[in-house]
């Protein structure tokens, strides 16, 4: 929370960095294999003229520089519109390397001992495919694009990639 009149924007945001697609462990290599999103973000600055209204979404928040969530009073009540917002969103610096252009998911190998990322492959995305992984050293993820791919749990080496015609994880 800021008293100030900056907008900041959140990365990951309400959609989260991990969020639908299941996670796996494996025990063998003590890893945690995670779908995550690189395209959830959101914009959010203070609502100083912010009051309670029972029954209402009560964040406190303006989203997007353009008015605040549901139950929000409409963006042209608060000086700003989707043309002219009231000021730019600042940005945050990333945490990790920063996703190729255009690249919406990442699978990430986390050490959940160590607190730090062991690999990451591209794929992974919002609503795609959740992970599994074998004691066979293999962790298997379907790709929003209907790819099946299989990498080596512990180093993130692409085995085997399969086209299986569903799209949508």
């Amino acid at each position: 929370y800021d008293h100030n009149d900056e907008t900041v924007t959140v990365q990951p945001g309400a959609g989260g960095g991990h969020n639908w697609s299941p996670m796996s462990y494996n025990p063998n290599t003590g890893l945690v294999y995670i779908p995550s999103s690189t395209t959830s973000s959101g914009t959010y600055t203070v609502d100083k003229n912010f009051t309670y209204t029972p029954g209402r979404s009560n964040t406190g928040l303006l989203r997007g520089n353009r008015g605040g969530a549901a139950g929000a009073p409409p963006a042209e009540n608060r000086g700003a519109t989707a043309q002219q917002p009231t000021n730019p969103p600042k940005v945050l610096p990333a945490i990790g390397p920063a996703p190729p252009e255009g690249q919406r998911g990442m699978l990430v190998a986390w050490d959940p001992v160590t607190q730090k990322e062991r690999w990451r492959t591209p794929g992974g995305g919002g609503i795609g495919g959740g992970t599994v992984t074998t004691a066979s050293n293999l962790v298997f993820q379907v790709i929003n694009d209907g790819r099946l791919m299989a990498y080596s749990a512990d180093k993130g080496d692409k085995l085997l990639e399969i086209q299986t015609g569903l799209r949508g994880g």
